[in-house]
Formats: structure tokens, C-alpha cells, sequence
């Protein structure tokens, strides 16, 4: 009896992802939409988790001696109307796609990400490093790991604190590695829990913990005005981290430029914006998701880019490495 429960509970679940699938493909032509396993199978609460991303403001730790005045905007060059940060000796730092698994770490998940990239496009390439996640999402306490948190605060927490290495789960590289599996099979898994913070390094290793350590400048968040103000810190300093409202068709993206068609809001997501573009004339932002590389187009998706469509261009966050440090 209870097998037949549980199988009649995965046939619907299935009956109402198609049904979101076929409402938003019939509805535009901007994106499809395509059924995937890990979210037709995942409970709500799981999916609704995984939205860790605070939306609200939080007001910053640091005084006003230890914030850096907001800098001078500099108008420079022409933008070009296409530009994917992948394309320079920085392309395997920044081609990088994590999988949070069902953790709503994604806020500390796309900063390190950011912070890697930016790192490594500031050295020219010359220092290529994995900023840990978990040391991030564990050591944090002005935000709450698996339960969410606040981008702002991922910053500001890189340069009063520092941050070591740590690549993805499957490599097990750095210092501190990602200690989640990637979300396969989300009907057979689990939810996890924040990790404990541990200042040590895995025992393979060789370094210790505080000499692993990598810092930001004084964080200070530039007011990026317009779409334009993004995409030129983009081309200037590398991929930025960006929060948005999910609602329940984007978690079926499969490829396109993504515009809200249908479906109730599920939370706040943070992702990186490595580029952008222009589709069929609709102009876009190019964009890494924390979800693996099965998820939508190779792990990347573009969203409709100058309508702040989902709030996604009113939460911008991003720093600068301290290579001095």
C-alpha cells in the first residue's frame, strides 16, 4: 500500500511539472521550457529550500571608518553588445559550473564563484584559485548557511575575514571542498544541514588553514544605476553576483532568453552573470547557475536583460580582491 501511495504521489508530481512545461511553451516563444528530474521529483519544501537567497536589505556590519567611499563612476570605451568572460585566460576559472544539491547555499555558492573569477582576472590570469563555499556558508554568522543569507555579507566577510580554497565535491580539491553530492536523484536524497565551522584544512592538504586564507579590499557596493553600469563592471572586473526572485517555470529552463510566464514564486536565487548578448532582438544576460551542468543549457541560461525582470538587475553584488593580502 504504501509503495502504490508513493508511486501515485510521484505520477503527479510529474502531471503538474508537464503541465507548467506546456503552459509556458504555449504561452511564448522567447524560452522553452523542458521537463527535468530533479525538480519534478523534489518535494516543495526542497525546492523552496534551495531559494537561500535573502531578498530584504541587510544592514552591513561594518562602521562607516571601515566602508570605502562609493567610487567615481569613469564613462570609458564603448560597451560591445556581446561579451561572455569566458573568452580569455580566465576561461577555465570562470567556465566552472557548481551544484549546490539541496542546500539554500546558493548565495555563498555564487559569491566564491565571483570572487574566483575576479581574482583570477585581476592577476591576468596568473593566480587561479577555488574560493571555498564552505567556509563561506559555515563561517558566516551573519547569515545562516543551508537556511539562507545575504549576499552582502558573503563580501564582507571575504575581506574582514578572508576565505580559503575549496573546489567542488566531485574533485575534493583545496583546502575546504564543497561537501554536498551533486542533486541527481532528488526523490532518493536528502536535504542537508549547515556544516560545522571547522578552521582546518582536509588532511591531504598541505597547507594550513590561516595560511590559505584569501582576502578582499575593504568591501564597499558601487551603485550600479542601469544595466550599462553592470555590464561595464563586468568588462572591467569580471563576473558579478546577482539575486532574483524564482518562480516555478524557471526551474524547467532549458534554453532561450527566460522572461516570468507562469507559476507562483518559490524564493531568492543567486547566481553569476558572466556576459551578455543579444537573442532573435531581445537582449539578454549570460548566466551561471549553481545547479550542475545537466540543468538547462549546460548549466547556463540567459534572462531578458534592461526590464529588471524577477528584481534581477536591483540586487548586483560584487568586490574586489585584495592580492597584496
Amino acid at each position: 500500500m504504501e509503495s502504490g501511495n508513493k508511486l501515485m504521489e510521484l505520477i503527479q508530481k510529474k502531471v503538474a511539472a508537464l503541465t507548467i512545461v506546456n503552459t509556458v511553451n504555449s504561452k511564448q516563444s522567447l524560452w522553452k521550457a523542458e521537463f527535468n528530474t530533479r525538480f519534478a521529483y523534489m518535494d516543495l519544501e526542497d525546492k523552496i529550500r534551495m531559494m537561500g537567497t535573502r531578498m530584504d536589505k541587510k544592514k552591513s556590519t561594518m562602521t562607516k571608518k571601515e566602508k570605502v567611499p562609493k567610487q567615481t563612476k569613469t564613462v570609458n570605451a564603448k560597451l560591445p553588445a556581446s561579451y561572455d568572460a569566458r573568452d580569455s585566460v580566465c576561461k577555465d576559472v570562470i567556465s566552472q559550473i557548481q551544484d549546490q544539491s539541496v542546500c539554500g547555499s546558493c548565495w555563498a555558492v555564487a559569491a566564491a564563484s565571483a570572487m574566483s573569477d575576479r581574482i583570477c582576472v585581476k592577476s591576468g590570469g596568473k593566480v587561479k584559485v577555488d574560493i571555498s563555499a564552505l567556509d563561506l556558508m559555515s563561517c558566516d554568522r551573519d547569515s545562516y548557511g543551508c537556511n539562507g543569507g545575504w549576499p552582502e555579507t558573503a563580501w564582507e566577510f571575504y575581506s574582514e575575514n578572508g576565505l580559503v580554497s575549496g573546489g567542488n565535491y566531485t574533485e575534493q580539491s583545496g583546502c575546504k571542498p564543497y561537501p554536498f553530492p551533486p542533486a541527481v536523484h532528488p526523490a532518493k536524497g536528502k536535504s542537508y544541514n549547515t556544516p560545522k565551522c571547522l578552521k582546518t584544512c582536509q588532511k591531504t592538504y598541505t597547507d594550513t588553514y590561516n595560511k590559505d586564507k584569501h582576502y578582499g579590499k575593504p568591501y564597499h557596493q558601487d551603485e550600479v544605476e542601469d544595466e550599462e553600469d553592470i555590464r561595464r563592471e563586468i568588462y572591467k572586473n569580471g563576473p558579478v553576483e546577482a539575486a532574483f526572485t524564482v518562480y516555478e517555470d524557471f526551474v524547467y529552463y532549458k534554453e532561450g532568453v527566460y522572461q516570468h510566464t507562469h507559476g507562483r514564486r518559490l524564493g531568492g536565487h543567486a547566481v553569476r552573470i558572466i556576459g551578455w548578448g543579444e537573442e532573435k532582438g531581445t537582449k539578454y544576460w549570460l548566466v551561471a547557475n549553481s545547479w550542475n551542468t545537466y540543468w538547462g543549457d549546460q548549466g547556463l541560461f540567459k534572462i531578458i536583460r534592461g526590464t529588471d525582470d524577477c528584481g534581477f538587475e536591483s540586487m548586483i553584488t560584487f568586490g574586489e580582491p585584495d592580492l597584496e593580502h
